[in-house]
């Protein structure tokens, strides 16, 4: 498939539909300097990990699989969806609170790759793609953020119910530390809290406390 600096392939499954394989051995490109190229597929996996624990239903389904002796991410392939370059300003408006979601998500992973390119509108319905670049410690927004707006009940009641599940915490962060660094693991749970923390106190994400995130508001 082409748009991409690394590899990338289209696969259909025999019974169970298409997916998207990134090869761990595509990974030609250093691309940030704090992200070791061979972990991109694995920050595939994990950005799914934190989005189906989150409940924010973001990520089409991620896992690891090898085909053809390679070992990658393999993402469900979403049919009649179009890239966000191609949304109309009425579709915008309709799919604006998953968009915000979307943002606090990526605040949550410290992602550095959100961009037009790398998210899929489907009928109403967004899909967050596109995470080799994700799970560093600090995060560069490149698309509209969502600062001090209001509208954040469902996000803080998601969050809420997440770490008042202990368990779930502890699954989270054991899934997590197999496939990032201990630092990695322990910057997105920090985030998670932080983020329930601004949400309980101010009711949204004040600009001025950016900071707290490692956002760069650039």
């Amino acid at each position: 498939m082409n748009g991409g600096i690394n590899k990338t392939v289209y696969i259909t499954l025999k019974d169970d539909g298409s997916g998207i394989f990134k090869p761990k051995s595509g990974e030609m490109s250093m691309l940030r300097n704090e992200i070791e190229v061979g972990t991109y597929y694995k920050r595939e996996r994990a950005a799914y990990l934190v989005d189906q624990f989150l409940g924010f239903d973001l990520v089409p389904a991620t896992t690891i699989r090898e085909f053809d002796g390679e070992e990658g991410s393999l993402q469900r392939f979403i049919h009649g969806a179009k890239i966000g370059q191609e949304m109309s300003r009425e579709e915008f408006e309709v799919t604006a609170p998953q968009m915000q979601k979307m943002w606090i998500f990526d605040c949550i992973i410290a992602n550095t790759d959100r961009h037009k390119a790398n998210f899929l509108i489907a009928g109403e319905k967004i899909y967050a793609i596109d995470h080799g670049l994700a799970l560093t410690n600090q995060m560069y927004s490149s698309y509209r953020p969502f600062f001090d707006t209001p509208g954040w009940e469902e996000v803080s009641e998601k969050i809420k119910s997440f770490l008042s599940w202990e368990e779930g915490v502890r699954i989270l962060e054991s899934l997590l530390l197999e496939l990032l660094s201990l630092e990695e693991v322990s910057g997105v749970l920090r985030r998670i809290k932080k983020v329930d923390s601004l949400l309980r106190e101010y009711g949204t994400i004040p600009k001025t406390l950016a900071h707290e995130l490692n956002l760069k508001t650039i």
